[in-house]
């Protein structure tokens, strides 16, 4: 066998991609012979991560004197995983409620190195957007006929697999009720929901937007009125375009690269 081999990615809607499995598959033995391995992810080929937890591209564990290059063309993308927005507060009125609003979950990561990697990037690496926090509850509960607003969902952050925006909080009865966050898409977070209002009797938070590529996703709103605890959720942090965990990476180009490179 060789010492060099070159690997050319032509699938589409590639999930979670370990190439050590694959060039296992192949009939290769990577952590016990040494190789040069150059994958490419030409135009039109997305890498993706179906868990915030996990990661688009994976190294997987190669021989010591193993040589791996990575090459991302130009319209070629690698996306980490998109945060789901935080849910809204549900009003005073709803029993058992929950009157806070919940925190967006944080964007999941584009790479994951487990050897070292050189890097030539022409085309989008990015780690998955925060989601939006949900927004805080607001009314009032003076006068004869209290005002109730739940707070609305937090948006999606952006993936490949985009985070999923969340529901409005429960229990609302004002004249302009709550609602619900939407999802991301593949490189934008999307809209945090609107808050509820009746007029002279204050209003609920709307939800948090969710983070674009890279970024964190914006807190809920608060709320405003009388007697009501005003506990808005925050955004989720934006993923990592690569973790080193270790490693050493090489660029030789960055090209467009969103979100962090983390230890």
């Amino acid at each position: 066998m060789g010492r060099e081999f070159v690997v050319s990615l032509t699938l589409t809607s590639q999930n979670n991609f370990n190439l050590a499995t694959h060039m296992s598959g192949l009939g290769y033995d990577p952590t016990n012979v040494p190789m040069n391995v150059t994958v490419t992810v030409p135009n039109g080929v997305t890498l993706s991560s179906t868990s915030t937890s996990g990661q688009a591209f994976r190294t997987g564990s190669f021989n010591a004197l193993s040589n791996l290059t990575l090459v991302v063309d130009s319209g070629g993308r690698i996306l980490g995983r998109g945060g789901n927005g935080g849910a809204g507060a549900d009003a005073g009125s709803y029993p058992g409620g929950d009157d806070t609003g919940d925190n967006g979950s944080s964007g999941g990561r584009a790479i994951l190195l487990e050897h070292d990697l050189s890097i030539t990037n022409n085309g989008l690496i990015g780690g998955g957007g925060g989601g939006g926090g949900g927004g805080a509850q607001g009314g009032s509960t003076s006068g004869p006929i209290p005002q109730y607003h739940a707070g609305g969902g937090g948006g999606g952050g952006a993936g490949s697999t985009s985070g999923s925006g969340a529901a409005a909080g429960l229990g609302s009865n004002g004249d302009t009720l709550p609602s619900a966050g939407s999802g991301g898409s593949a490189t934008s977070g999307g809209s945090g929901g609107n808050g509820g209002i009746t007029s002279g009797k204050g209003s609920s938070g709307g939800g948090g937007n969710g983070g674009n590529l890279g970024s964190s996703g914006n807190a809920g709103g608060t709320g405003s009125g009388v007697g009501f605890i005003n506990d808005n959720g925050s955004g989720g942090s934006g993923g990592a375009s690569l973790k080193r965990n270790g490693y050493t990476d090489t660029w030789t180009v960055v090209g467009d690269r969103r979100g962090s490179v983390v230890n």
